[in-house]
């Protein structure tokens, strides 16, 4: 346990906490692109993924303020994305490291 604090395996939950303290402080509609990672779907307290080809649609339509994805799809679906889409938040190197693949939050 003590090594797992000092390597901040917490990350994935500390990421998905700030993303839905950011989603209902700003009435957020939000999905999460689908990734390896299904513990990401219980730290934002979503019951399914979305595939990147729908979450594309669904933003572009307007239906969704923000999206998580990890860093690999996010530059992807960055270039699909209609209006100002913004990576706001990036994690950290450690979680980089741990995880593979970070994640991020994109936003209008």
């Amino acid at each position: 346990m003590i090594t797992g604090y000092r390597n901040h395996r917490d990350a994935l939950a500390v990421f998905g906490r700030n993303v839905r303290h950011e989603a209902e402080a700003h009435h957020w509609r939000y999905e999460v692109v689908s990734a390896k990672d299904e513990g990401m779907l219980l730290y934002l307290r979503k019951t399914h993924f979305v595939e990147p080809a729908d979450a594309v649609i669904e933003w572009n339509a307007g239906s969704l303020d923000a999206l998580v994805a990890s860093q690999q799809k996010a530059a992807v679906l960055m270039n699909e994305l209609k209006g100002d889409a913004i990576a706001q938040s990036e994690p950290n190197q450690r979680q980089k490291h741990q995880q593979g693949s970070g994640y991020v939050l994109i936003t209008r």
